[in-house]
């Protein structure tokens, strides 16, 4: 804020003539100082829940007396985490004429995130072996293949937006090279409490496939591992106000992880026989991570 016009009279410079005989006997300088201003600051975060989830913080900023420009920086929220797909199903080793291994399930898709459509793929199964050599091709009719996991992981949400009147700032979704803030804000906060998008959760362990002697069945494929949500930049405006202007804002709450693929596939096992060991069963994937919230902070010059 700029006071040079206001106050120019306060910095003007008056002389003080003295008296006797109508004569200047003495000039003395006397400068009246300006009056006092301060740099000021308003923290605004997104409000912390009892179970330490976030939500978005709306209200009404009023601008201050005098105050006609603030500098305005923030964030909005990061986007979270997609989660992690299923395990697929272990294996077993079949005996009798068929005397070879089925090929491990596989594992389901990782959660999208940053609104993509394509998640991760999950990992195929494996072939078992036979004294170290595969076992489970070449065979007419094949192996019945074990349990694939077909559950995929959640979608990560995108964070909300942060706004002070009509200003914006950026979603996270247009962070495409989901580059991290890497200067300190102007408080002491912590900058890994805020703008950043969520890890994806990782997907879950495949069976282990069934093992007796030299025969080794194959195992399940691991789930997909859920996209990275991305991180919110922080940036910096100029914003002309009005004094006792009432401006809106709002704070953004850093979007949700996704589920991990709660799916469980039960390991193969040959019922004719049951002779050989059961393959393990698939593993459910791991939710993706919460994003952090926005921030908003307000600087202005006044009185």
């Amino acid at each position: 804020m700029n006071f040079n016009n206001t106050f120019a009279s306060l910095f003007s410079i008056i002389f003080i003539s003295g008296c006797g005989n109508g004569k200047s006997t003495h000039m003395e300088k006397v400068i009246i100082p300006p009056p006092l201003v301060k740099e000021n600051f308003q923290a605004i975060y997104a409000i912390q829940n009892e179970d330490g989830t976030y939500s978005t913080n709306q209200g009404i900023w009023e601008v201050p007396e005098h105050v006609k420009t603030v500098k305005i920086i923030g964030c909005s929220g990061g986007n979270g985490g997609g989660g992690g797909g299923a395990g697929g199903a272990g294996a077993t080793f079949f005996d009798g004429n068929w005397n070879g291994s089925s090929e491990g399930g596989n594992g389901s898709h990782g959660g999208a995130a940053n609104k993509q459509e394509i998640s991760p793929s999950g990992n195929v199964g494996t072939i078992g072996t036979l004294h170290g050599r595969p076992a489970g091709s070449g065979v007419p009719g094949g192996y019945p293949k074990a349990v694939n996991a077909t559950v995929n992981g959640g979608f990560g949400e995108i964070g909300e937006l942060t706004y002070f009147g009509d200003y914006i700032f950026k979603s996270a979704n247009e962070n495409e090279q989901n580059f991290k803030n890497t200067v300190k804000t102007i408080i002491s906060e912590d900058i890994d409490n805020i703008c950043l998008g969520g890890m994806g959760g990782v997907g879950g362990a495949g069976g282990i496939g069934g093992r007796r002697d030299s025969r080794v069945a194959g195992n399940g494929g691991q789930g997909g591992n859920g996209i990275d949500g991305n991180h919110a930049l922080m940036y910096e405006k100029i914003i002309n106000v009005t004094p006792f202007q009432k401006v809106s804002y709002q704070v953004g709450r850093g979007g949700r992880g996704g589920s991990g693929s709660s799916e469980v596939v039960s390991g193969q096992f040959d019922e004719r026989t049951g002779f050989f060991p059961r393959g393990g069963d698939g593993s459910p994937g791991q939710n993706g991570q919460a994003a952090k919230p926005g921030v908003l902070y307000i600087q202005w010059v006044g009185l």
